[in-house]
């Protein structure tokens, strides 16, 4: 049996259409366990609703504390054997759960990962391996891969063990909590199966991701442990490589892994444009701090393969020009908005 953990806050518009594609899966052997993490809406209603028509359905009704939190409830109350997490403002192919399945018992893997749709702007997204494979505990160069490609950042568009998962969800972060919890639970296992087919659908409503003040202050302690967790993390896939393989390796490793620290920030640097919660001195002053951080600056050596927005933003980045790079990425957002037909 799967266990299928949703945590849900103030969902009403979207919970009716996850909970459908959950019922509605090939595979019905399922324990769908809705976390309604102290909402004001009607989430619970529409829950329990589908608990009274489903056997499957369990509400479980906890006070709001956060998205880590109600995970760590349902990983609690769960009894199936394989662990599966879905958000309830997104959706799945109907035979998500079958597919994840078959593949873990065909294989002998402990975790099976798989593409997904990224719906944002009226715009699919396709992310995807290229093929199905299996990737072994001390595979380093398909660990980067994965990590490079960002499909290990997320929790939903994975199948896990239930008798494998030893760690929670660190309730005390509020970003990249996801990619821990993935780590942690990767040192227990021995394979993982890859599989080319998107089967989960991530929605991403316009502005969803813009970060608050709070996560602002918080990020960049955050970004350098996740760094510095994921380099040691791959630093015991070499335990058993000689010392001028383990140092050659190192040095690519960690050419990745400072690569996507600096996407983080590009990213957030990219993202200060669609940001009305922020005045244009106060954008300027993040620019520069991050300009100014001697991590980031030393993470960002001889960084290579960035798409052409984020290699021209870089470029002045790197030479501390904050007025330059707040002036391209405004023009970034006007040519999307162009080419999108938006106007905001």
């Amino acid at each position: 049996m799967i266990s299928i953990i949703v945590p849900v806050y103030n969902s009403e518009k979207t919970l009716q259409r996850c909970l459908e594609s959950l019922i509605h899966q090939t595979y019905s052997e399922l324990e769908i366990l809705l976390v309604i993490d102290g909402p004001t809406d009607t989430s619970i209603d529409i829950g329990k609703e589908y608990e009274k028509k489903d056997s499957r359905v369990k509400v479980i009704l906890k006070e709001n504390e956060g998205v880590s939190r109600a995970r760590n409830t349902g990983i609690q109350h769960a009894k199936g054997e394989y662990i599966q997490f879905v958000d309830s403002d997104d959706y799945i192919s109907e035979d998500m759960c079958e597919t994840l399945l078959r593949n873990v018992e065909n294989t002998g893997a402990q975790m099976a990962v798989c593409g997904y749709h990224h719906l944002f702007l009226q715009r699919d997204i396709v992310k995807a391996a290229k093929r199905n494979h299996i990737i072994l505990k001390e595979s380093s160069e398909e660990f980067l891969k994965l990590y490079e490609a960002g499909f290990l950042n997320m929790p939903w568009n994975k199948l896990f063990l239930r008798e494998l998962i030893k760690n929670r969800f660190d309730a005390s972060l509020s970003l990249g909590e996801d990619l821990l919890f993935n780590l942690e639970y990767m040192k227990g296992v021995e394979s993982i199966v890859i599989l080319d087919e998107p089967l989960y659908y991530y929605i991403q409503k316009n502005g969803q991701d813009t970060l608050s003040s709070k996560k602002r202050a918080d990020k960049y302690q955050i970004a350098v442990r996740i760094c510095e967790a994921v380099k040691e993390f791959y630093s015991l896939l070499l335990k058993e490589a000689d010392k001028e393989e383990y140092n050659r390796k190192i040095q690519v490793g960690n050419h990745i892994i400072y690569k996507r620290l600096l996407l983080e920030f590009l990213d957030e640097i990219e993202g200060m444009a669609y940001d009305k919660t922020i005045t244009r001195d106060q954008k300027l002053d993040l620019i520069e701090k991050y300009m100014k951080d001697s991590y980031i600056q030393n993470a960002n050596q001889n960084i290579e393969g960035l798409q052409i927005d984020y290699r021209l933003i870089n470029f002045f980045f790197k030479r501390k020009r904050k007025y330059i790079v707040y002036l391209l990425i405004y023009i970034r957002k006007w040519c999307l908005n162009l080419l999108r037909g938006t106007k905001s």
